[in-house]
């Protein structure tokens, strides 16, 4: 696939401005909507750009990229624009995938390392629609525990004696900051997703003029993604409480101090 990409997909002239982006933290459920969306024809899904180990340009912004850093606006623009080269792929050769690349002519492209460039993705790049995916903290620490797949957490000092939970809540909101005060953008609550996700999608895909492919990708909604860090057959609201039941007592204490001691309600967050 990566050899596909750097011969055909390069190759595209992609327009910055029709590019669908979706954001948010890891374990949050992006890859799970991106191949939900995906199911509109046209768009050719591109994963992570900014992981260096898949796109050798994004090392130089290794760990995280940051809205005032040297040359990120100008790979973003390449981004956007389907000009950045891959030197491996995370998806197997298949016919939807390669009919897909072939025939594609806009992009989807999702991040879980660029919620702190909402903002200049959407004043200054203009991509066509942004979506940003939010998920309970509780959740979303539990599944970077047991995942092992967490932030760059090594700026806060790897030997505090603060817990890995409190860090990756403290990072968690961080990262939440700029897309929940940016306007404009598609803002979906995980929960919502999983519980109505007809009310959730159906705004989203008439604002983008596909509304024939909203039955489609919702018969694809219970099934987990690819990168389900466990195998459940099928998504339905069972799974939002498992951090209750992977998480103890002290570290959901830990999580909570966090949350409070930056006035942070999840609950109190509504988009619907």
């Amino acid at each position: 696939m990566s050899w596909l990409d750097n011969n055909v997909f390069l190759r595209k002239d992609f327009d910055a401005e029709d590019s669908l982006i979706i954001c948010g933290s890891r374990r949050s459920g992006t890859t799970w909507l991106m191949e939900l969306l995906s199911k509109i024809p046209g768009y050719i899904t591109l994963f992570e750009p900014f992981q260096p180990r898949w796109f050798p340009e994004a090392r130089r912004f290794s760990p995280d990229p940051k809205p005032d850093q040297e040359w990120v606006h100008e790979y973003l623009r390449d981004v956007l624009e389907g000009r950045v080269r891959c030197s491996s792929s995370i998806y197997k050769v298949n016919f939807f995938n390669l009919r897909q690349r072939i025939l594609g002519d806009k992009l989807l492209i999702k991040f879980v390392r660029a919620n702190g460039l909402v903002g200049l993705i959407k004043y200054r790049l203009k991509s066509r629609c942004i979506i940003y995916l939010i998920r309970n903290p509780y959740a979303v620490v539990s599944s970077q525990l047991r995942t092992g797949i967490m932030p760059d957490i090594s700026h806060m000092g790897m030997a505090a004696p603060e817990p890995m939970e409190s860090k990756l809540t403290s990072m968690w909101c961080e990262e939440q900051a700029v897309p929940l005060a940016t306007e404009g953008i598609c803002k979906i609550k995980y929960e919502d997703l999983v519980l109505d996700p007809r009310k959730v999608l159906a705004p989203l895909f008439s604002y983008l003029g596909y509304e024939e492919c909203l039955d489609d990708a919702l018969r694809g909604l219970r099934v987990a993604s690819k990168l389900a860090s466990r195998p459940f057959k099928e998504i339905d609201g069972s799974i939002l409480d498992s951090w209750r039941r992977e998480l103890t007592e002290k570290q959901i204490m830990n999580i909570g101090e966090v949350l409070s001691s930056r006035d942070f309600n999840y609950d109190e967050i509504k988009f619907m």
